[in-house]
Parts: C-alpha cells; structure tokens; sequence
C-alpha cells in the first residue's frame, strides 16, 4: 500500500512539472502568435526580395528617395533571405512560424541554461519565466532574435568550459559567429 501511495505522489509531482513546463513555453509562444505591428519587418522582406533577384547583397540604398545611390551596408542580408524565403513560400503564415519557432528555440535554450545550476524545480521554472516574460516584446519577426539565441548558445559554451575545462566547445563559437555576423549587426554584443 505505501509503494502505490508513493507511486500516485510521483505520478502528482511529474503531472504538476509537466503542466507547469506547458504554462512556461506558452509565454513565448502566445507572444509569437500575437499580429505582426513592427513595421520593420517590410523593408527586411523587400531587401530578401532584391537579394534574391539580384543575387547580390545592396551596398547602396536601393529603396529611399533619401539614401538613392548612397552607401549602405546590408548587416542583416541572411535573415532578410531567410525571412523573404518564408513569406515566399508561406506568406504570412510563414512569418509567424519563424517567430514561433524562434521563440521556442530561445526559451528551450534559457530553460537549459537555468537548469545547468542545479536549482530547485519551482525556482528553474520561476526564472526562466522571468526571463521569458522580459523577452516577450522582443518575441518578433526580427533578427534580434537569432541574437538573442545566438547570446544564449554562446553563454552555454562559457559556463560548460568553465564547469569542464575542456576547451574544445570553444572551437564552436567561430561558427555561430559566422553566422551571427550575417544575420545581425549585434553579434558585436557576444564578443
């Protein structure tokens, strides 16, 4: 009789974590579904659409009056075909499963980082909430959100060499640099 008393309580306690790990990746999953109001996210379209039809990045401003045949520097040309391919493809639709998906990936990527500190259950979720609902502006069709995971991934490298001592995880972060410089200009905040 105690094993199936212990054995509901278990079965209690992994029903309660589990709605809870539910309720915690639904913050940036509501945020991503919410309608698309940055204004940005047109001009990133219309330079993936030139990029694709030219097959060039712009060094000159191709759109505005203003910057006609002036200098420009296309810091975020790979999320701009990345983004254009989806609406191609998707339309809108594929503009909100970018931010979704993106916005999962971030909180599944703090969520493990938080973890790594062995900290009590209810506390993990709690601060993985609290940065989450911090990000929740951020949960947009945007590059910063590659910078945001990319920041994550590259805080899980530091505190596993430092935990390790095993340097060979850093040979990672040129990679994710490389790709981070293509995608937002504030890869600058990694190094």
């Amino acid at each position: 009789m105690a094993n199936f008393a212990k054995s509901v309580r278990d079965h209690e306690k992994t029903v309660r974590q589990l709605v809870l790990l539910v309720l915690l990746y639904l913050i940036p999953a509501s945020q991503a579904l919410l309608p698309i109001d940055d204004p940005d996210i047109w001009w990133h379209l219309r330079t993936g659409q030139w990029i694709i039809e030219h097959r060039t990045v712009p060094t000159t401003d191709p759109f505005s009056d203003y910057g006609m045949g002036r200098t420009w520097i296309a810091y975020s040309w790979l999320f701009e075909i990345i983004v254009y391919g989806l609406y191609s493809a998707f339309g809108l639709v594929g503009l909100v499963l970018f931010t979704v998906v993106l916005s999962l990936t971030i909180a599944l990527a703090l969520h493990l980082l938080v973890r790594r500190a062995s900290l009590p259950f209810l506390v993990e979720i709690g601060l993985t909430a609290i940065g989450l609902f911090c990000l929740k502006p951020d949960m947009t069709p945007r590059p910063w959100l590659f910078s945001i995971l990319f920041f994550i991934l590259e805080l899980h490298i530091l505190v596993g060499i430092r935990k390790s001592k095993y340097p060979l995880h850093l040979y990672f972060l040129p990679l994710i640099f490389l790709f981070w410089a293509n995608l937002h200009i504030q890869f600058v905040y990694g190094l």
